[in-house]
């Protein structure tokens, strides 16, 4: 039988190959066979104990044909079941909709949807959220880049050294950062921001760590009352050339990452008292 994930990522032939889903090789018809007889198939064995990094680059190596898989696409390849699952629960939390705005795009709104997102950016978005949870610059800097951290976060959530109780907690204050975002920050959340601009930048990945772990440590009782002036302060942050840099480029260096993180949190503590 034919299925359209027969290679490591879906992404690769489902265009190709979705009229074929479900058929066997028998009742294809005669010039489909001859195409797929006179086929050339070319394998790459990895061995088992080949460490996840050089999987990784070798896999990105012979990324080139076709549209080339984005870094989380091959993630999702070298991954099992154990982190998909809590990836794909995270992104198809009803939370994450609204503070994204994919609720609302369907009726209209700017922009593309992150969740469902052919590139896997809402993975990737769930995956920096979980893995910059606990961060801390010695640990970042054993990884040799920010692919290679969460390369080895996403192994480590696969293996037995994360349990069920962690992974109902990442569920849990996940979904408190999103209901958090989408109630103090609203139409602004995650998204750059500048002064005397009517239109809304693109979510940006950094800032959504940035934002959402800050919030992930508060109820929403313990922010509503200081709402409007959390989002104030949050506006602000951009006018800060240090954390404006940390979130615009180059946001892989360690220092960038602790900056971004530290300094809204630091503007949440002075507020929520």
């Amino acid at each position: 039988e034919i299925s359209c994930s027969l290679v490591g990522s879906e992404m690769c032939i489902r265009d190709s190959l979705k009229p074929l889903q479900g058929l066997s090789y028998s009742t294809l018809d005669p010039a489909t066979r001859r195409r797929f007889s006179g086929t050339q198939i070319v394998a790459h064995v990895i061995e088992p104990q080949t460490p996840d990094e050089v999987k990784y680059d070798i896999f990105n190596r012979v990324n080139t044909g076709g549209t080339p898989l984005s870094p989380q696409e091959i993630r999702h390849c070298m991954s099992k079941e154990r982190s998909r699952k809590l990836l794909e629960a995270l992104v198809e939390n009803p939370n994450f909709d609204l503070a994204t705005g994919f609720a609302f795009w369907e009726q209209g709104a700017d922009g593309l949807p992150i969740r469902n997102n052919r590139r896997m950016s809402d993975r990737e978005m769930a995956l920096r959220f979980c893995a910059f949870r606990n961060f801390s610059i010695e640990g970042y800097g054993q990884a040799v880049s920010l692919d290679s951290y969460l390369l080895e976060y996403t192994r480590r959530l696969d293996s037995h050294e994360s349990s069920g109780e962690e992974y109902a907690d990442l569920v849990s204050i996940f979904n408190r950062a999103m209901r958090n975002s989408h109630e103090v920050l609203g139409a602004l959340a995650f998204r750059r921001y500048q002064y005397n601009s009517s239109r809304r930048g693109p979510i940006n990945r950094a800032i959504f760590e940035s934002q959402a772990l800050a919030l992930a440590d508060y109820t929403l009782e313990q922010l509503r009352p200081f709402q409007d002036q959390i989002l104030l302060r949050f506006l602000e942050l951009f006018n800060d050339p240090t954390y404006d840099n940390a979130v615009k480029s180059g946001t892989g260096d360690v220092l960038k990452i602790h900056r971004r993180l530290e300094m809204p949190r630091k503007l949440l503590e002075d507020i929520v008292k």
